[in-house]
């Protein structure tokens, strides 16, 4: 089928991470559906910029780099983990400031709002934090030995969970009127037992699906989810 229109991705990496988490998907997405990666300050390609204070001023950082896409042409959201809940804030802005809506709604590796975790990671020292870091699979253990590397990354992901820790779901205001789906991983312990509960916040079509893997899954799963992501956009067009 050959398809005119395009529409616009925008991603949104996990806490601690970079937009490069996506570059696979590049290659893999159709030539219809046009990638944008956003860079969170202190992140990536922006490390020596300051880090976020809070989701409120990732979000009304995205909004301006992004409000003249999502005016042109259709659009949709992909984020993991914190970068889902920046999705959400997102779409809610937009639909309050211009009254339109995303095509689709990718939230991965996210508990639904009512289930938030209660861990505080941002209190915890630098030995319990790392031992977290290996238990949900965010990193290799030989990696997160390395004293160099500790002393640059622990303080960017020990932001990352503070600032979600801090942040409270619109939970009253959330009604998703166009579709999303839902991504995990079926060994992810810190978001794998609630998703069908997404369910109650959907009023349009809701997927969920499994993948094998942890928290991380979508760094072995490149394939399948990019897969997923041309199926539903390439549908809406």
């Amino acid at each position: 089928m050959k398809v005119e229109k395009n529409i616009n991705l925008f991603t949104f990496p996990h806490a601690g991470g970079a937009s490069v988490v996506y570059f696979k998907w590049r290659k893999l997405l159709n030539n219809n559906i046009q990638m944008h990666q956003f860079e969170y300050s202190g992140h990536g390609s922006r490390i020596k910029e300051p880090l976020f204070a809070s989701i409120e001023e990732i979000v009304n950082e995205a909004y301006a780099t992004y409000n003249n896409y999502v005016l042109e042409q259709p659009f949709s959201f992909f984020g993991h983990s914190m970068g889902a809940i920046v999705a959400i804030e997102l779409a809610l802005l937009i639909y309050k400031n211009h009254n339109i809506i995303p095509e689709h709604l990718f939230i991965s590796g996210l508990n639904p709002p009512h289930k938030k975790i209660n861990e505080i990671f941002s209190k915890m020292t630098d030995e319990e934090l790392i031992a977290c870091l290996i238990k949900y699979g965010g990193m290799p253990s030989e990696i997160l030995q390395n004293p160099e590397f500790l002393n640059f990354y622990l303080p960017i992901i020990r932001n990352d969970m503070e600032i979600i820790e801090r942040y409270i779901f619109p939970i009253e205001d959330l009604l998703f009127i166009y579709p999303i789906t839902i991504l995990y991983g079926q060994n992810d312990i810190l978001s794998s037992k609630y998703n069908t509960e997404w369910q109650q916040y959907a009023t349009n079509e809701c997927d969920i699906i499994e993948f094998q893997g942890d928290h991380f899954f979508i760094d072995r799963n490149n394939l399948k989810i990019t897969n997923i992501i041309n199926r539903k956009l390439i549908n809406c067009l």
